[in-house]
């Protein structure tokens, strides 16, 4: 909405008393990313990692590419390899399928570095790098639930990414109200009690106001 546009255009962020899951947050998207990564090892899936700014470095680090060459690889990798897996590419890149021509040679090494340090990416139980030591909201409360799992003797192995994602999901991440907020939305009802001086209301039609409720004999 419109007003959903300005708000974003200052800045604004909606505070939610009630919180909002892990698995909305962005440290909580990557580490569901990650966990499907571990779990079929699908090149859609590394791309959406490498959309969040700690992975892409995470991987332009391991990989010694640049960010751009990075997203050149995965495209290359999608679009003239037709490649969905990480096993499906290492077999095309096999050392003795490397290219002759030295823009396409220049290419496949490209290619070949990246999917080195993917294979490495989620070789281990332990939360990576760019899940274990981030310090935006929800990050601690990710590894928390992470760690508590990985130690639980109670619950296998095959069981634990699914746990996982259903932690994340079930848990809130309950953010301090920012100080000096400007802007409330309040339903229809409120609108008469707030003491402002300038009310915004949206959501009518073609300037038809919402009718007024009927009072329940029971309420």
């Amino acid at each position: 909405s419109a007003l959903a546009l300005a708000c974003a255009e200052k800045g604004l962020v909606a505070y939610e008393p009630a919180g909002r899951p892990l698995a909305q947050t962005r440290v909580g998207r990557a580490a569901i990313l990650w966990m499907a990564w571990r779990r079929r090892r699908e090149l859609r899936t590394l791309r959406g990692l490498c959309e969040d700014p700690a992975f892409a470095f995470a991987m332009a680090e391991s990989s010694g590419l640049a960010l751009h060459e990075i997203f050149g690889a995965l495209d290359l990798l999608n679009v003239k390899y037709f490649a969905s897996t990480l096993d499906q590419a290492l077999d095309i890149h096999r050392p003795e399928n490397r290219p002759e021509h030295p823009r396409e040679k220049e290419a496949s090494d490209s290619c070949r570095r990246l999917l080195k340090a993917a294979a490495n990416l989620g070789a281990k139980d332990a939360l990576p790098t760019p899940l274990a030591e981030r310090s935006e909201p929800g990050a601690k409360e990710v590894v928390k639930i992470w760690e508590q799992i990985e130690s639980s003797r109670l619950i296998s192995k095959h069981l634990r990414e699914d746990l996982f994602a259903w932690a994340l999901s079930e848990t809130r991440l309950f953010e301090p109200r920012p100080a000096g907020a400007t802007l409330e939305l309040n339903g229809w009802l409120e609108a008469p009690w707030q003491p402002t001086a300038r009310l915004v209301v949206s959501g009518c039609a073609a300037g038809i106001l919402p009718s007024l409720p009927k009072p329940s004999p029971f309420l």
